[in-house]
C-alpha cells in the first residue's frame, strides 16, 4: 500500500475501529477530565495518540449518551465532541503538514481522484 494512502487510511477512518473494544462510562468520565485538563499538551502527543484519544471521546458519546434535561450529562456530551473534534483536527493537521513538507501535495491531489474511492 502507498504510504500516503495509508496515512489517509489512518487518519479519516470512522473512530470507532480505533478501539477494540468500547470504554466503560468510568474510563471516559476519567479520560475526559485529565485531556480537557490537558490539552495544550497536545504537542507533545504521537499521532497515535492524538488518534487513540479521538476515538475513544467518538466512542464515549454512545457508551455515555447525554440524558434529556440532564445538565451535567449535557456538558459531558458537548465536552466529548469537543474533545473527539479537537484531537482528531490535530490528527488531520500533522498530517497535512507531512503531506506540504515532503513535497506531496501534487501527488495526494493526482491521486485524489472521486472514482478511485
Amino acid at each position: 500500500m502507498k504510504p500516503l494512502l495509508l496515512l489517509a487510511v489512518l487518519l479519516f477512518a470512522s473512530p470507532i475501529i480505533s478501539q477494540e473494544h468500547a470504554p466503560t462510562v468510568d474510563v471516559c468520565h476519567a479520560d475526559m477530565a485529565v485531556w480537557h485538563r490537558d490539552m495544550s499538551l497536545y504537542k507533545d502527543l504521537s499521532i497515535g495518540e492524538l488518534m487513540k484519544r479521538s476515538g475513544e471521546m467518538f466512542n464515549c458519546q454512545t457508551v455515555d449518551p447525554p440524558i434529556k434535561n440532564d445538565i451535567p450529562s449535557l456538558e459531558r456530551t458537548i465536552l466529548y465532541e469537543q474533545l473527539y473534534g479537537f484531537y482528531k483536527s490535530q490528527g488531520e493537521y500533522r498530517a497535512v503538514n507531512f503531506i506540504v513538507r515532503h513535497n506531496m501535495w501534487k501527488q495526494f491531489e493526482k491521486e485524489d481522484v472521486p472514482d478511485s474511492r
